[in-house]
């Protein structure tokens, strides 16, 4: 028995290492050689998955960028961030995303990474300037902008930005010049540097240079209105109310909600009007006119007839190649007009006159209210009530708008004009007067006149 069991254990175990060698060769042949070049192809097939991956994210983020869902970018390049944590294009939008979710204190730490890893990245700089100058931070934005004019000198928008922490916050004017013309030199095409050097000039009150540079603004972008309007208010600084009222009418035509504009507007017709009565006194006072003067005038002209809607063909004077004839009268004691309702009040009466004015001259003239005059039968002169004009004018843009209008030669214009009198003057014995000159500041004594009866003659 014991024999039987030894001669069954042996063959067990020469059955087991038998097994053991055709398995592997274990005790007697040499390891396998690994095949580099299949794990060379699967790191490779890694790193192909791996960029497609990185790939598919950036593009979905930037997507979600373009199309202003910043919550679902910065999820994207949150992870990003994990995959690639030494790409500095992952921390510059991540850091846009963060902005534009007014997260700026994670926005900046991002920024600041895009710089840690390029120290030449002047667009990661402008961001953070951005940041500091919007949370009026003005000495470390303007430190960072000036580091950015350091690494690249021809960055106009460095330069430009600074002119404007100049201008803003230290109203700083001499600076903010020199900053906004560095900015100019390097790209003449940049008109806001252009716009904000014009309003340094203006701030001087160097106007000249000032209405230089909003005109270079108008030839870059024609369609500016408030370059316009500011245009008009370096006119009227300089006592040019002619361009002063062209360029302002241009700014509240292209935008008629302009409230700046508005307001510009209101200050030109108070200087127009001001300067307007000065020199109408200085004129009376030295060539006074009487009654008799008005009918040799009268004795000068010739019949003027015009068609006018509504009421039919009506009759004035055409006199010195101006024809001008009253079609409606009407007195009243207030107006009440404006965005606020203001009621003015007359301490005589208003009388309203419908004129329509047509000009045969060979040239434009120009018609404004301060020229316009109601002569008494005692040869006392009126002119135009400007306040009511002023309240009516800029804010309904109503019939009663002739501050200022351009008439072309053989064309017609009807207004409505506003007189303030004494509550006995009688207006069937009046006359009403134009003085106008073809060229020249439009608010000087006329050149020439047209007088006409103030009363109403309508013929068949």
């Amino acid at each position: 028995m014991d024999n039987q069991k030894k001669k069954f254990t042996s063959f067990g175990i020469l059955i087991a290492v038998l097994v053991l060698v055709s398995a592997g060769v274990v005790f007697s042949l040499p390891p396998q050689k690994i095949n580099q070049e299949t794990l060379k192809a699967a790191r490779e097939k890694l790193e192909i998955e791996r960029a497609e991956k990185v790939k598919k994210y950036f593009d979905d983020g930037m997507e979600y960028i373009k199309n202003g869902q910043y919550a679902q970018a910065k999820d994207k390049f949150e992870e990003l961030m994990k995959l690639t944590p030494d790409d500095d294009k992952v921390y510059f939008q991540l850091g846009i995303v963060y902005s534009n979710l007014k997260e700026y204190n994670k926005a900046r730490v991002m920024f600041q990474k895009v710089t840690e890893l390029d120290s030449n990245n002047v667009e990661a700089y402008y961001e953070i300037a951005l940041i500091h100058r919007n949370a009026e931070e003005y000495d470390k934005a303007k430190e960072t902008f000036q580091k950015i004019a350091e690494i690249d000198p021809n960055n106009d928008k460095a330069y430009f930005e600074l002119g404007k922490i100049y201008f803003e916050s230290d109203k700083d004017y001499i600076t903010s010049m020199s900053m906004f013309k560095k900015a100019t030199e390097i790209n003449p095409q940049n008109y806001l540097a252009h716009y904000n050097l014009g309003s340094s000039y203006f701030n001087q009150k160097d106007y000249t240079n000032a209405i230089e540079e909003y005109e270079k603004v108008l030839n870059l972008k024609p369609d500016d209105d408030m370059s316009y309007a500011q245009l008009a208010s370096a006119y009227s600084s300089l006592g040019n109310y002619n361009e002063a009222l062209k360029n302002i009418n241009k700014a509240l035509e292209m935008n008629p909600k302009n409230e700046s504009a508005v307001k510009i507007k209101g200050t030109i017709l108070t200087a127009v009007n001001k300067q307007a009565k000065i020199q109408n006194q200085q004129a009376q006072n030295n060539q006074p006119k009487s009654k008799s003067s008005q009918k040799q005038n009268s004795k000068n002209s010739s019949p003027y007839f015009c068609d006018v809607k509504g009421i039919g063909r009506v009759k004035g004077t055409m006199q010195n190649g101006i024809g001008m004839a009253v079609c409606r009268i009407s007195e009243r004691e207030t107006f009440t007009g404006g965005i606020i309702g203001t009621t003015l009040r007359s301490s005589g009466k208003y009388v309203v006159l419908d004129v329509v004015i047509t000009s045969n001259l060979n040239e434009t003239t120009a018609i404004t209210s301060s020229r316009l005059f109601l002569i008494d039968e005692n040869g006392r002169k009126y002119s135009v009530e400007s306040e009511v004009h002023k309240q009516i004018n800029i804010y309904e843009m109503n019939d009663y708008f002739i501050q200022y209008q351009d008439i072309n030669p053989g064309l017609t214009k009807g207004m409505g004009i506003i007189f303030d009198v004494p509550r006995n003057l009688n207006v069937n014995n009046a006359y009403l007067e134009y003085e106008f000159r073809v060229e020249g500041f439009l608010g000087l004594p006329g050149e020439k006149t047209v007088t006409t009866p103030v009363r109403v003659e309508i013929v068949q």
